[in-house]
């Protein structure tokens, strides 16, 4: 079948899924366009059931909007992540079977890095995207049905009301097509559209159509000269009558001098310009009259025109010629106004987008540039003020607010996770105690605060190595869990990715931009000073082929470090993470068999000062080696 399958998540993409459905619709026609997966009935396979809807068709449109990849379910996980996510089945089904897929970026969307998505759905990372946006939506909307004029085969469907569907009723009922003339290429333009809407009998409709439009051509051609080749009416008989019906009988005017033609009225007709006018010479059989003898006229009857006796035979008066009507003067051009230069419009930004939290509300405040409008989801909605203002929302359960920003050009947004407080949560298996001042090793500055800010700059190994500049903020404080948003600040800014960290608890926070991270704030949370070897937490897989990793982390004790942001004396730790190499002798210069990592934690900023990480391969090279620093600290 060479239908199209719409795939669209509901909590971020319903309204465009459905706008899109109605311009495909109209172009292809409701048979070749599918958009859900409905009536499946109880005690059904619904994997059996979206695999076989989503097989029937040709090509899988995949319509991502701002949430598609961080969406969640009641209970807080990634619905991504679940085996039998509807979205994730139908897109996973299409890659699997090498059905062609689109993405379809929305609402500002981009695509996702491969990373964030399950290893099914990682070849769609693959694909090139249309964009579309709600200005340019006939423009966007149409990149997508040329793309699937070029995948589907046959023919659309046109709209209603197109030209292409008007053109049988034109033909129909024997109307010339637009801007055509009474000739025959215009019957053939007209025979041309038609046979194009009716498949067969257009060519007979036309060819009906030009004999038609021939003969009104002839006879009023026929018509407007037929009287200027009829001989002068002579002096005792009036012309045919088929010769002077178009016009009243005029009568001869012959006279010794030019007269004055008489006035139009009740009793005289008024000459004709098509009337030929004809001087008649006087009989040889009357005799001259005397100059002083008076004139005598007959009146004009219906039936002859009088016989006037002149004295000489006048010269024959000239057909008198219309005068020519003046020439429409063309009207003046209006002045020409030089518009004013349009304005650039930049892109609206969101510099800030913070939360502080309470035991039944939350508190939200933003920073935006170059906005028309504001939108906070699930809830306020529209805010009142598009540059910066703080919002108070009740915070039952932990929620997920975007906070969506829009002018003339295009939308961008920003997603927070928040919890409401509850109570203190269980120590952490590692030693922790309460600051104190004269301690330089326990956490004297405190945990993390709404609005704090870091600025790290990185450099690689190699000369080809990526250099980084980005910021670390602190979005919200909860139990000990710090929500980040990192952001590129070498690259104009940009979205924002967002991670989780736990501060109290060894782990590893993976970004898509930097890589990833060791506990940014241990040092915050724990008494490093009584620390021992750490071991037994979670370590992710890398790239999504080498699995199986372990690692420890061991505290190396207190040394001073420069960086950047000035001299600290910081505490080292060091963290291996290890695996068993599973490639042959081909694979070990590339196969990642350990990465080392080293970070110098200063409590008075809270997180490390640097970090550096190592990547080692099977044959005990390094292929790795990125070193971050910071640059600036910011408190709120």
């Amino acid at each position: 079948m060479d239908g199209i399958f719409i795939s669209y998540r509901r909590d971020d993409s319903a309204g465009y899924a459905g706008r899109v459905y109605d311009r495909l619709a109209a172009h292809f026609g409701t048979d070749r366009v599918f958009m859900d997966v409905e009536g499946i009935e109880p005690g059904v396979d619904f994997v059996a059931a979206i695999e076989a809807a989503v097989s029937s068709c040709q090509v899988l449109i995949v319509v991502i909007g701002d949430e598609w990849t961080t969406a969640t379910d009641s209970a807080g996980r990634r619905r991504l992540d679940d085996p039998n996510d509807f979205i994730r089945l139908e897109t996973g089904t299409a890659l699997q079977r090498d059905i062609r897929v689109v993405p379809v970026l929305v609402g500002g969307a981009v695509m996702p890095l491969a990373d964030e998505l399950p290893d099914d759905l990682k070849p769609l990372t693959r694909r090139q995207a249309i964009e579309i946006s709600h200005k340019q939506w006939e423009a966007s909307t149409g990149e997508l049905i040329r793309t699937l004029e070029r995948i589907l085969p046959g023919e659309s469907v046109p709209a209603p009301g197109s030209r292409a569907a008007a053109a049988p009723s034109a033909a129909s009922a024997g109307a010339p097509s637009e801007g055509s003339t009474p000739t025959g290429s215009a019957s053939s333009g007209a025979a041309a559209a038609a046979g194009r809407a009716t498949r067969g009998t257009g060519m007979r409709w036309g060819i009906a159509i030009a004999v038609v439009l021939a003969a009104l051509v002839g006879a009023g051609v026929w018509f407007m000269g037929g009287t200027r080749g009829l001989p002068p009416p002579d002096d005792n008989s009036r012309p045919p009558a088929e010769a002077v019906a178009p016009v009243p009988p005029v009568p001869t005017i012959v006279a010794d001098k030019p007269a004055p033609e008489p006035a139009p009225g009740p009793d005289r007709v008024a000459p004709s310009m098509t009337a030929p006018i004809v001087a008649q010479a006087p009989s040889s059989e009357s005799a001259p009259q005397p100059k002083s003898a008076p004139e005598t006229k007959a009146e004009p009857t219906p039936e002859a025109a009088p016989e006037p006796k002149p004295e000489a035979a006048p010269e024959p008066k000239p057909e008198p010629k219309p005068e020519p009507k003046p020439e429409p003067k063309p009207a003046p051009e209006p002045a020409r106004i030089e518009a004013p230069p349009v304005a650039v419009v930049p892109p609206p930004s969101i510099s800030e987008f913070e939360a502080e939290i309470g035991s039944v509300s939350v508190r939200l405040c933003y920073v935006v540039r170059d906005a028309d409008s504001v939108t906070l989801t699930p809830r306020p909605g529209k805010l009142d003020r598009a540059d910066q203002d703080c919002v108070s929302v009740p915070l039952r359960s932990a929620t997920r607010f975007t906070l969506t920003a829009r002018n003339a050009r295009t939308a961008v947004s920003r997603s927070l996770a928040v919890a409401p407080r509850s109570a203190p949560a269980a120590a952490p298996a590692v030693s922790q105690r309460p600051p104190a001042a004269d301690d330089p090793g326990t956490a004297a500055a405190g945990a993390p605060q709404v609005g704090e800010r870091w600025v790290y700059r990185s450099r690689g190994k190699w000369p080809t190595s990526p250099r980084h500049s980005f910021e670390i903020s602190v979005q919200s404080v909860s139990n000990g869990v710090v929500t980040d948003a990192l952001r590129p600040v070498d690259s104009g800014g940009g979205s924002a990715e967002v991670r989780r960290s736990r501060g109290g608890k060894p782990e590893f926070v993976q970004w898509s931009d930097i890589g990833t991270e060791f506990s940014p704030y241990f040092g915050a949370y724990v008494d490093l000073a009584g620390s021992d070897t750490l071991r037994g937490f979670p370590t992710p897989d890398v790239g999504g082929f080498w699995t199986q990793w372990s690692s420890e982390a061991k505290v190396l004790g207190r040394e001073s470090v420069s960086v950047p942001a000035g001299s600290f004396t910081a505490y080292k730790i060091e963290v291996w993470s290890s695996r068993g190499a599973t490639g042959g002798s081909t694979s070990a210069q590339i196969e990642p068999v350990r990465i080392h990592y080293l970070m110098w934690y200063a409590p008075e900023v809270k997180r490390y000062v640097k970090m550096q990480r190592r990547v080692i391969s099977a044959n005990n090279s390094e292929n790795e080696k990125d070193v971050f620093e910071l640059v600036a600290h910011r408190r709120p």
